[in-house]
């Protein structure tokens, strides 16, 4: 495995909002499965935590 690989599978080990940017920007993945990681980046991970900190009623 040379390099390259190995730094790809580091970052599609992370976050899924980092899979997301790996598969959109260097895997050029189908829109369906960018689709699919779209929408769990709001339910797992650093999105997630973010998220969870928002005021309800403002919305900040």
């Amino acid at each position: 495995m040379d390099e390259n690989n190995e730094i790809i599978n580091w970052l599609l080990a992370g976050d899924v909002s980092v899979q997301y940017q790996v598969k959109r920007d260097l895997l050029n993945a189908s829109r369906e499965e960018l689709e699919t990681l779209q929408s769990r980046i709001p339910l797992e991970g650093w999105c997630k935590k973010y998220l969870s900190r928002r005021d309800a009623k403002t919305g900040l």
